[in-house]
C-alpha cells in the first residue's frame, strides 16, 4: 500500500516514517518489511515450531531469574544471546526464550514482536486475565512520545497475575512482576500469542 511520508527517523537499524496525515506511522524493520500499525494481523512467526509449550517458555525464563545484566544498547550479538553474554533487555529475553524453546523467531525487539502473532486483547487500565495463557507476551506503552505507535516494553505472562521480564529495574533480571500493577501504570497494553 503506497504511503505519503512526511519525514523519516533512523534509530539503530530501524527506520520510522511519519505519514503526512500525522497519524499513520510506517515501520521498516531490518529486512525491509513495511508495516502500518493496525494493518497486520495474525502474522505467523518465522521458523519451524519445535513443540515447546507455553509452560516450557515460562520455565525457561524462571530458570534465569536474576542472571542477566540489563543492556539495551550493547548490540544484538550480546542482548540476543543472554546465556552467553549474560546481558539482555526485555525484547532480547523473550526473543531468545521463544527461539530456544519453540524454534520460532518472533522478532528481535518490541517493534517487530508487536506485529507478529495473534492479538489476544488490548486496552488500558484493566485486563481480563482469563483471556491470557502462559507464554503470551504483554506489550506496554509507558509514555506517549508523540512519534511512534509501537510499544516501549514487553514481558511474558506466567499466570496468577504475574509476568516475567527484564526492563532494567532492577539492573539484574529477569524478574517477576505484577500484571495488574503494570497494566494500571501503562498508558495502554496489547497481548500477543505466538503458539
Amino acid at each position: 500500500m503506497p504511503v505519503d511520508v512526511k519525514y523519516l527517523r533512523v534509530v539503530g537499524n530501524h527506520i520510522y516514517a511519519r505519514g503526512t496525515d500525522d497519524t499513520d506511522n510506517v515501520f521498516v524493520n531490518t529486512v525491509g518489511d513495511f508495516y502500518l500499525p493496525g494493518s497486520q494481523s495474525d502474522v505467523p512467526p518465522s521458523g519451524t515450531p519445535s513443540g515447546g509449550t507455553q509452560a516450557d517458555l515460562v520455565a525457561w525464563c524462571v530458570a534465569r531469574i536474576g542472571k542477566f545484566a540489563y543492556c539495551n544498547g550493547c548490540g544484538d550479538a550480546a542482548r540476543l544471546n543472554p546465556d552467553v553474554s549474560l546481558t539482555t533487555d526485555c525484547s532480547g529475553l523473550v526473543y531468545r526464550a521463544y527461539l530456544d524453546v519453540t524454534g520460532l523467531n518472533i522478532g528481535t525487539w518490541t517493534g517487530n514482536q508487536y506485529y507478529v502473532g495473534t492479538e489476544v486483547t488490548s486496552g488500558s487500565g484493566t485486563i481480563d486475565e482469563s483471556l491470557l495463557v502462559n507464554g503470551d507476551l504483554v506489550f506496554y506503552d509507558w509514555a506517549d512520545n508523540g512519534f511512534t505507535t509501537t510499544f516501549d516494553h514487553v514481558e511474558m505472562y506466567m499466570g496468577s497475575n504475574k509476568t516475567i521480564g527484564h526492563g532494567g529495574n532492577p539492573y539484574m533480571g529477569p524478574v517477576e512482576k505484577s500484571l495488574s500493577a503494570n497494566i494500571a501504570y501503562a498508558l495502554r497494553y496489547r497481548v500477543q500469542r505466538y503458539i
